[in-house]
């Protein structure tokens, strides 16, 4: 049986609690919220680090996508622009993009068509799921061949070797893509870089005369460049700024977006984060930290007695010590599971469906801010702790 008994360390943390509920109670209520804070900060934090991967990794490894602005003045890419990029940088791999939509047979569901160049594919690094990507033989030829992604194989039920029409016009599927792109729209990307995981890939060469909308001229709606592996994007990009923005091009109004870019936006959220969120974080730990060794130094006071009947039947100062800060380290810990659960359960689920901000929950939003609350407990407690432990038997006993 005294085997199950509960240890006496934890009889006397229940019945320091219970015997000061208010006290406590209040110190939890504040640590709870610092806690409940710090939780959404981590989980925004690792949030908005997992989508600067994405963005990075999406984007490909050191690849520069060149756009029009919004406002372009009706000046356009075309191809002749990605084949001076070719003959300028012959190491690195250049394609334009054409973006537009097409019908297949037995349904009126427009599907989105990009037409690409053979090194598009080795430029984002898709992996290739089923058959084979272009080749300049396919487009030299101008084969009405099609890459379809695994999303678009899935839903259609579309194989390798199949014929589709698109407009009307025959193209027969000779590879599965596996695309990934979607954390380069929105907040911290451009939509245009998005292909979309339902896309059907053509080669541009035989886009340009089946697409009503591309006429002589042969517009592209991007240029995608990817430099050689030893040859930074950062390096290469001004070379290319200084290119394309030569005035008989007439292409001064151009994004010019990289991994680092794209990064960037995402590291000054988390620098604004980190900051706000951080601070109001620290406020009220201080706040509760505070609040607990105010109440652990009145337990100090008002257990004056206590403190010296278990000094003279044996209990060492260390023992006394670690009492109080084993009462502030319970009173912590359970701030922090009471606070991380809170914004597991409600907080973070509602506001992951109603903020722009990428939460991420894990196990570090759950273990980080118990582990950091037991901490606090024993910085908190340390002083009061002390205090108790340096009180001599003999006059605890005479006050008595």
């Amino acid at each position: 049986m005294s085997s199950r008994r509960t240890p006496p360390l934890f009889v006397d943390i229940w019945e320091g609690v219970r015997s000061r509920p208010g006290r406590f109670g209040l110190s939890l209520f504040a640590m709870s919220i610092g806690m409940a804070v710090l939780t959404t900060l981590i989980a925004l934090l690792v949030g908005l680090e997992s989508r600067s991967q994405q963005l990075s990794s999406q984007l490909g490894t050191n690849v520069i996508a060149i756009l029009p602005k919004a406002q372009a003045d009706r000046k356009f890419l075309l191809t002749t622009h990605a084949q001076l990029l070719r003959e300028n940088y012959p190491g690195s791999k250049v394609s334009g993009v054409r973006h537009t939509t097409a019908t297949t047979s037995g349904t009126d569901r427009s599907l989105s068509v990009v037409a690409v160049e053979e090194s598009f594919f080795a430029i984002r690094q898709w992996p290739i799921i089923a058959g084979r990507f272009f080749d300049q033989s396919d487009l030299q030829n101008r084969k009405r061949y099609a890459v379809v992604t695994q999303a678009l194989l899935r839903d259609w039920q579309w194989g390798v070797g199949d014929t589709i029409l698109l407009k009307n016009t025959p193209f027969l599927i000779i590879g599965v893509v596996g695309s990934e792109d979607s954390a380069l729209g929105g907040e911290y990307g451009d939509s245009r870089l998005i292909t979309g995981e339902t896309a059907i890939f053509v080669p541009i060469t035989v886009a340009s005369h089946w697409d009503d909308s591309a006429d002589g001229s042969e517009p592209i709606d991007a240029l995608y460049v990817r430099p050689p592996s030893h040859v930074p994007a950062s390096q290469v990009l001004p070379g290319l700024q200084n290119l394309l923005t030569q005035p008989d091009l007439h292409l001064q109004a151009l994004s010019w977006i990289i991994p680092a870019s794209l990064i960037r936006n995402v590291k000054q959220m988390q620098g604004t984060v980190g900051l706000t969120v951080g601070a109001i974080a620290v406020l009220c730990l201080v706040l509760g930290g505070t609040t607990l060794t105010s109440l652990l130094v009145a337990n100090v006071r008002e257990r004056i007695a206590e403190i010296g009947l278990r000094r003279a039947m044996g209990a060492t100062e260390r023992d006394i010590a670690l009492l109080f800060i084993a009462e502030g380290c319970a009173a912590t810990v359970t701030a922090g599971v009471l606070g991380s659960l809170s914004i597991h359960l409600i907080i973070v689920q509602e506001l992951a469906l109603l903020s722009r901000f990428p939460f991420e929950l894990g196990i570090h939003t759950l273990l980080l801010p118990i582990a950091f609350s037991v901490v606090l407990g024993a910085l908190f407690s340390c002083w009061p702790a002390m205090s108790a432990a340096r009180i001599c038997p003999a006059e605890a006993l005479r006050a008595e």
